[in-house]
């Protein structure tokens, strides 16, 4: 009888010893994060969003903010703590404008090569040291380092708090001591609807004195810049007006994707990718902005995407599926 109690014993406590293991690796082992990864605002809305990564240059800084106060625009930076503890005075001042100062961590390293601990340590000891310096939370915004991410990653992210991770989707690549000219054209010639523009504020960028011709230019294209917070509340349900009333592939796929993720993707190729790795499309589909599916089409991918949505038929049965009707469309399916 004692030899059987102290097997149970053992088979109880070998238990209770993986279970241990197992909530300690759960960080790692999380197959979706809750943070919303944002590479691009709405396409159908003609705004775009300046940010700046870093810090480096407080002479940079400062010559971006008198460009932004005068043109009266608003931007969204990610400073490193590192940075941000030093620069305690101009960090308040940022802040205090109306500006957003994301997370980039404190020391700029690889997320994707260090451990999970750490991530949440330089997410930690960033954000403290903006509290310090302004009193405001950091949160909800976070940049990792050079854009690296993985699953590790983004429920590193999410654990900390952090609801968005933004990343972008016209890189200056000023860092490479790019010319105040080569900066101007590519964002110019880059320019579009929803679009995120990175640049730094390093004292090797030349962003800081291309910024002027920048803002006159996307302002003149019609062009109105905000914060990454005013990117993402632009009314994600406003359908284009313009050619014939149908909603391409793309624009369905991107839209349907939206509903599902928190965020629009920038590319036909990432819509693709993203729709074959949910199961919308096969692999060797091709989508265009030139093709629109049937409506029968659109409501068997709504049900794939959610196929727990017994109501689907009915609820959109006297539903139009066109560019018009793309916002009552949107709402049914957040509903």
């Amino acid at each position: 009888m004692r030899q059987k109690i102290t097997n149970s014993f053992k088979k109880i406590t070998s238990l209770w010893i993986l279970a241990a293991v197992l909530v300690a690796f759960l960080p790692y082992s999380q197959a979706y994060a809750q943070t919303k990864v944002l590479t691009r605002g709405n396409p159908n809305l003609p705004y775009m969003s300046l940010t700046f990564d870093d810090g480096g240059s407080v002479e940079n800084v400062k010559s971006v903010l008198e460009t932004l106060d005068k043109y009266e625009v608003h931007a969204s930076f990610f400073f490193l703590g590192s940075f941000i503890e030093q620069n305690p005075e101009l960090m308040k001042a940022i802040a205090d404008k109306g500006h957003e100062v994301g997370n980039h961590s404190y020391s700029h390293p690889y997320f994707t090569k260090v451990s999970y601990n750490k991530i949440i340590s330089e997410l930690s000891s960033s954000a403290n040291a903006f509290k310090k310096a302004t009193g405001y939370d950091m949160k909800p915004y976070v940049r990792p380092p050079y854009g690296a991410k993985n699953n590790t990653v983004l429920n590193a992210i999410s654990d900390a708090g952090y609801t968005h991770t933004v990343l972008w989707n016209v890189d200056t690549n000023d860092w490479k001591k790019k010319t105040t000219n080569e900066i101007v054209n590519h964002v110019l010639s880059n320019a579009g609807n929803g679009n995120i523009v990175l640049m730094h504020t390093t004292a090797n960028s030349n962003s800081a004195k291309a910024l002027p011709k920048i803002i006159e230019g996307l302002q003149s294209s019609g062009y109105k810049l905000v914060s990454i917070s005013e990117l993402i509340e632009a009314s994600p349900y406003t359908a284009p007006k313009l050619g014939v009333d149908e909603i391409s592939e793309v624009e369905f796929l991107n839209n349907l994707l939206y509903t599902k993720t928190g965020s629009f993707l920038s590319t036909a190729e990432e819509i693709k990718k993203s729709a074959t790795e949910l199961g919308l499309i096969e692999g060797a589909s091709n989508i265009s902005f030139s093709k629109a599916y049937t409506k029968e089409e659109m409501i068997a991918m709504i049900k794939k995407l959610y196929p727990l949505k017994s109501d689907i038929d009915k609820k959109f049965a006297n539903v139009e599926f066109k560019k018009s009707n793309l916002e009552q469309i949107i709402k049914l399916l957040k509903e």
